[in-house]
């Protein structure tokens, strides 16, 4: 069954929240991703293949070419859990609340994303300056 997609046009407050979201979360998370990995490429250097196999699971577990609605209705248990509370997920369905519903992100994926990039930012500040003498050494 074919089902079409209906396009709104979003209310100031609901592109302000997604501003907010896009503009604090999800670039703090990959700071913090970038952070671990260019500790952690330093001292393992077959990390670099190992995180192009990493991305493209998480690339594929993330329902960005896909619609989430069609994946939640055959998953359950365990990989649903491990599917609902990915921190991209959160973040792609907070967007397209926003771009295609014409709504604001529910409150739920809200504080998931503040909460997941604020304990990610302090571990990967944490692990990146308790190596960070180490790696001149070891370059």
């Amino acid at each position: 069954m074919h089902r079409s997609v209906v396009f709104r046009q979003p209310t100031v407050a609901v592109v302000t929240d997604a501003r907010v979201v896009d503009g604090t979360c999800w670039p703090s998370s990959h700071l913090v991703i970038a952070l671990v990995l260019s500790v952690g490429a330093v001292f393992f250097r077959d990390l670099k293949y190992l995180w192009t196999i990493v991305t493209q699971i998480w690339f594929f577990s993330t329902p960005v070419i896909y619609d989430p609605a069609r994946v939640e209705e055959k998953i359950s248990g365990f990989w649903y859990s491990v599917y609902h509370w990915n921190p991209s997920t959160a973040f792609v369905r907070s967007f397209r609340h926003v771009t295609f519903d014409g709504r604001g992100p529910e409150l739920v994926d809200l504080v998931v994303l503040v909460v997941v990039s604020f304990v990610s930012l302090a571990i990967g500040l944490a692990v990146f300056s308790r190596f960070s003498r180490r790696i001149a050494e070891e370059l």
